[in-house]
């Protein structure tokens, strides 16, 4: 944790919380999703999302796409970031790895809990934690990152929440060779502005450069957790497009390099699957934007292959 002391801090968010709210807000991504900031303290904050349908991960049963947790996750850990900091100065998600343990409980808040010991470190003005063994060369990059995990209480995935199954929407989907069809039967990808096409046996999908998705104002780039959920839901497509007729994955754990900055620009990726086997795969996804060889992020998933 920080060492400095709140008191002596010029940072006004590190103990109010109409300013951590407000910081909040400054962030096109985290306003348009409605994430409040119900608590702060130094190296320390509590968020809450309210449920939503356009949120949706699974349209069969009601569950939010793993890509809002992503998201939340990176809201939360950067506003902890920011309320350690004794001055407010720029900061950039550096790698994000996200192990997800239960299904949200479809209707219910999601609350994103750090744990007693947060294990990230940021580097801030050329001083560096003590957590920190990065070379000095690095230390003057204003950068955090985390390891850390979505605690929720799940009671059950619940009734189904619409009249279909993926499997169904997967199905028709290959059968007229559309992936698109089913990126737009989820209403997350449709929130965040996701599309997908065929190159060969490659699925290849696309996020729009909307003002929705924009994580820091000032540049203007993509929030580094939209980025985040783009990736897994490229993984999972390529997955859904591979797996047999009655075959569905689900996201174990995905790790998250951010390698430069995502321009608010139209952004593509295709996922890569390295490894299948009969109850486990996994996949290599990269995203880019001026061109494949420039990739903005990469991430690797591993996924339970269910039914």
């Amino acid at each position: 944790m920080s060492s400095f002391d709140p008191a002596e801090s010029h940072n006004p968010i590190a103990a109010e919380l109409d300013a951590a709210q407000k910081f909040a807000d400054s962030i096109p991504h985290g306003r348009e999703l409605g994430i409040r900031v119900e608590a702060i303290a130094p190296g320390r904050t509590q968020l809450v999302l309210p449920y939503q349908k356009r949120l949706i991960g699974n349209p069969e049963t009601g569950v939010l796409h793993g890509g809002v947790i992503t998201t939340l996750i990176d809201t939360a850990s950067g506003c902890a970031v920011f309320s350690a900091l004794p001055d407010l100065i720029s900061i950039a998600t550096l790698d994000l790895r996200i192990d997800y343990l239960k299904p949200a409980t479809p209707r219910e808040p999601l609350r994103p809990m750090l744990p007693s010991h947060p294990q990230y470190r940021f580097y801030a003005g050329g001083r560096v934690s003590r957590r920190s063994r990065r070379p000095r060369s690095q230390q003057r990059r204003h950068i955090h990152d985390e390891l850390l995990r979505c605690c929720l209480r799940p009671r059950g995935i619940g009734r189904r929440y619409l009249n279909v199954t993926l499997t169904n929407i997967i199905g028709a989907a290959k059968a007229a060779g559309e992936p698109n069809a089913i990126t737009k039967a989820i209403p997350y990808a449709n929130f965040i502005g996701i599309d997908a096409y065929l190159d060969g046996e490659a699925v290849i999908c696309t996020l729009a450069g909307s003002d929705l998705i924009i994580g820091n104002p000032i540049l203007p780039a993509i929030h580094g957790g939209v980025i985040g959920a783009f990736l897994e839901h490229v993984a999972l497509m390529q997955l859904m497009w591979d797996l047999a007729p009655g075959q569905l994955p689900k996201t174990v754990n995905m790790s998250v390099d951010y390698l430069r900055s995502g321009r608010l620009e139209q952004t593509h990726a295709r996922g890569l699957v390295t490894r299948r086997g009969r109850r486990v795969a996994n996949v290599r996804v990269e995203a880019w934007q001026s061109g494949p060889e420039l990739p903005i992020a990469a991430a690797h998933g591993h996924f339970l292959i269910i039914g």
